[in-house]
């Protein structure tokens, strides 16, 4: 969400109105926020220019694939023996601050790499500073069980099983070969950017899809 959206929002926060008991008046309420949300609809189309670069695929050989009301993403690629999948989801806006600009939150993504044989490793990542580190890995032999869960975590809540050590505390050796897999699945540079950029463009386009919703509330109360 562009800060000029983020901003007004938080600046007009709190209950500044009381309730209305007459139609008409609530007529008059929504009228304000019809006009309010088509200056906002107005305001991101003309601002609103997608970053994400698919060619950067070309040469990884990924296919991307997203659902025009689903916050999730895939990545995905077959080698011989096995399956790839990357799923991550679209950015959180970032919070708003007087003082200096806004943080972002880093990017996390989940790497699926599915074998033929029925088992699989799942691998949770994050990317700072255009680097990706690992934060956890499972080995699934009944990969299928779990390849609905968005991530790790997630999976983990539902089986109750063992997540796996924290990454960031195995012996480098370790931890430095199974980032080598990794890069020999794809993950390079450029698909770290693409994962960036694609999940902000995605926040950008989720709401878009709300305000045109919310227009479309509008129209029908009036």
């Amino acid at each position: 969400i562009m800060m000029r959206s983020i901003v007004r929002v938080v600046s007009r926060a709190g209950f500044s109105s009381k309730a209305i008991s007459d139609i008409a008046g609530r007529q008059r309420i929504v009228k304000q926020f019809s006009k309010a949300i088509s200056s906002e609809i107005n305001y991101e189309r003309e601002n609103f220019n997608p970053s994400a670069n698919t060619k950067l695929l070309s040469s990884a050989g990924f296919k991307f694939s997203e659902s025009p009301n689903s916050t999730l993403m895939k990545l995905e690629k077959s080698f011989d023996e096995v399956n790839v999948e990357i799923r991550y989801h679209a950015s959180d806006p970032p919070e708003p601050s007087e003082e200096q600009e806004p943080l972002e939150d880093p990017k996390e993504f989940t790497l699926i790499a599915e074998y033929k044989c029925g088992g699989g490793l799942m691998v949770d990542c994050v990317i700072l500073e255009g680097e990706y580190h690992l934060l956890r890995a499972c080995y699934y032999n009944e990969l299928k069980k779990m390849i609905d869960m968005t991530n790790i975590k997630r999976a983990i809540d539902i089986s109750s099983e063992y997540p796996g050590p924290d990454l960031t505390k195995i012996p480098k050796e370790v931890h430095d070969s199974l980032k080598d897999y990794m890069n020999s699945l794809g993950i390079d540079k450029d698909i770290l950017t693409f994962i960036e950029s694609s999940a902000k463009d995605k926040e950008m386009k989720l709401y878009q899809n709300w305000l045109s919703q919310m227009k479309e509330f509008t129209n029908e109360y009036l």
